[in-house]
């Protein structure tokens, strides 16, 4: 009978075959230790390149990104008060000043009115939700054609820093029931040739006015100027049409 000698390279062999760890096939995103069972000097004298550790070439799986987090930006939101209630002048009607019987039993308002001044009322109320102490003024000019809309403005700035120095506000309520009007008239009296000038476009008319008050949220004032369409001739006082000017008509 042949005697088996014990074969150390044959064992390793056995013991590689039977234990996964020495599995030729490794884990694909594994490195391993390739171990063997010889000189460690033999192997790198024969080949001095060769390495003792393999990785595996197949490609490993993906590998989740940590995802990144969102900023937390803290702001201040800035205290926002409540707007203050306002008073809110608002022109509700004009009309002529003189009055005549109309023939359907009526009454007709007139502006114009041979020997008397253009007058007109302005009727102003308050449709907002406070108080207001208010100041209103106005005028009439009645100037030839070769005077510009610019000179008349200039003019009533002029007369309103006067007037104002000398008039105390009057209070008016809220609501829009109650009503704050004055009367703008002429320096002159209007004569026949005057409102036949007018008629014939050689003389125009110019109305200004100046509405201003005050309340809790501060002072304003809103501006008029209205500028008369030349009549037609033999209806010079019953037929009277306004039209607005280019400038002063600011508010605030």
């Amino acid at each position: 009978m042949r005697e088996t000698g014990w074969r150390p390279k044959s064992l390793f062999r056995s013991i590689r075959k039977l234990s996964p760890r020495w599995s030729r096939k490794a884990p694909a995103h594994a490195c391993y230790k390739r171990r063997v069972n010889q000189n460690p000097a033999r192997i790198f004298k024969s080949n001095p390149h060769r390495e003792a550790t393999t990785c595996s070439t197949m490609s490993s799986p993906p590998v989740a990104e940590r995802p990144i987090p969102t900023p937390i930006v803290n702001v201040t939101t800035p205290a926002v008060s409540a707007p203050l209630p306002r008073a809110v002048m608002t022109l509700h009607r004009m009309e002529g000043s003189y009055q005549e019987p109309a023939q359907n039993g009526g009454i007709n308002k007139l502006s114009i009115v041979p020997g008397r001044k253009v007058s007109l009322n302005f009727y102003f109320t308050n449709s907002g939700s406070v108080a207001a102490d208010t100041w209103q003024w106005g005028k009439v000019y009645v100037v030839s054609r070769d005077v510009t809309e610019q000179q008349v403005i200039k003019r009533f700035r002029t007369e309103l820093s006067a007037i104002k120095k000398n008039r105390a506000p009057q209070p008016i309520e809220p609501g829009g029931q109650e009503e704050s009007w004055f009367t703008a008239e002429s320096d002159g009296t209007l004569s026949e040739g005057d409102i036949s000038q007018i008629a014939d476009d050689k003389e125009q008319i110019f109305v200004l006015v100046s509405s201003e008050w005050k309340d809790p949220s501060g002072e304003h004032y809103e501006h008029y100027c209205l500028s008369l369409q030349p009549p037609p001739k033999g209806r010079e006082t019953s037929e009277t049409i306004w039209h607005g000017c280019t400038d002063f008509k600011d508010h605030k």
